[in-house]
């Protein structure tokens, strides 16, 4: 969000003054998707879908004056009421604009997302919202943004839920963490069309909350689902599959540059160099002049290398203990307590242990902190 809204301010947007509206584009009947230009303070793509009775809304916005905006363009297709709203991962472009929906609706909206969407935007979203209304100080954006109250999902899961009606079904369903740790995808069976916010982007993977590893085995699980409509959270609606086989490769290129680049000691400034972005360019949308590739590559790289260090170290708790059944997702007090109680440990925990793995991952807007692998 903190990117967005620094592009705010250098061209002096304001948050009712907006150049370019959201439209509409129906991609299936009764489904629409809802793009944003890149100008637009809404900073996300949203998803409408028309069920017997009601509405269900994917993605909020950024901010509720965009989701309001949403509402109005809305009666134009539908006199239904928006009864669900899908929260596919917590960041604020996705999530922000809930409350115009509470507000709208008060007592009948029900707020859908994975378990761990809510309890990040129970911590991460109120830290980030807070840091970011003592850095827009001066903006037009902070008026609202002092004003905003954020709104957490009143109904979470774990592996996927259904609605089901008599002429249509939805499927929300978590295939594993990526982007974030429980991004959800939105996904009409009978249609063929995945709601799959920032899972699958437009460039490069965007992996400042992410696990680039993980990632893979992620998108590989989406594959297997009958799609031939991909609405994003961000850019172009794809047609047919192969953006997310682009991306599972571009996504194990990262992975053994990573693996490599540990094995030899590397910072990751020099792993994130070793990654042939141009090599997959012709797979990406234009590249955006507010946030070089570069920077993205940089984020692979930590967080990659994170992703790594972790497994290693859980790995290694296993070789060194016989009765450990530790797992990857091993919080760092338990690995650390765990690594010191051993006398020895394997050649690949000194080889990473040497590599750079920046910036700090409990500080706010800088990823998740070690106890969320």
């Amino acid at each position: 969000m903190k990117d967005i809204l620094t592009l705010v301010l250098a061209l002096g947007m304001a948050p009712v003054a907006m150049s370019q509206e959201l439209a509409l584009e129906e991609v299936a009947p009764g489904a629409y998707a809802v793009l944003s230009p890149p100008e637009h303070l809404a900073a996300a793509n949203a998803g409408v879908v028309l069920l017997e009775d009601a509405v269900l809304v994917v993605h909020t916005h950024m901010l509720p004056s965009a989701a309001h905006e949403l509402l109005t363009k809305l009666s134009s297709v539908t006199d239904l009421p928006v009864r669900y709203v899908g929260n596919t991962h917590w960041h604020p472009d996705h999530t922000h604009g809930n409350e115009a929906y509470r507000t709208a609706f008060p007592d009948d909206v029900i707020f859908l997302s994975h378990d761990t969407t809510r309890a990040d935007i129970a911590t991460w979203s109120v830290e980030r919202l807070a840091h970011d209304r003592r850095d827009l100080e001066k903006s037009p954006l902070r008026a609202e943004l002092r004003s905003l109250n954020l709104v957490l999902p009143n109904l979470t899961f774990s592996q996927s839920l259904r609605i089901a009606g008599r002429s249509r079904v939805v499927q929300i369903l978590y295939f594993g963490r990526g982007h974030t740790r429980g991004d959800a995808v939105v996904y009409l069976p009978r249609e063929r069309v995945a709601f799959v916010g920032d899972l699958v982007p437009g460039g490069p993977p965007f992996a400042r909350d992410g696990f680039p590893m993980d990632w893979i085995e992620t998108l590989r699980g989406l594959h297997e689902l009958d799609i031939d409509v991909l609405v994003t959270g961000h850019g172009r609606i794809w047609r047919g599959k192969r953006v997310l086989s682009d991306r599972v490769r571009f996504l194990e290129h990262v992975a053994a540059v990573v693996r490599k680049g540990a094995s030899e000691s590397l910072s990751a400034e020099q792993i994130a160099a070793a990654i042939d972005l141009e090599a997959f360019r012709d797979t990406f949308e234009p590249e955006p002049a507010h946030r070089p590739w570069k920077d993205s590559m940089l984020m692979l790289a930590e967080r990659g290398l994170l992703e790594f260090n972790v497994r290693a170290r859980a790995r290694w708790i296993e070789i060194s203990d016989g009765n450990c059944t530790c797992s990857p997702l091993l919080s760092s007090s338990r690995v650390n307590q765990r690594a010191s109680s051993s006398s020895s440990s394997p050649k690949v925990i000194s080889r990473v242990a040497a590599a750079a793995v920046k910036p700090s991952m409990s500080e706010p807007g800088n990823g998740q902190g070690w106890d969320e692998w």
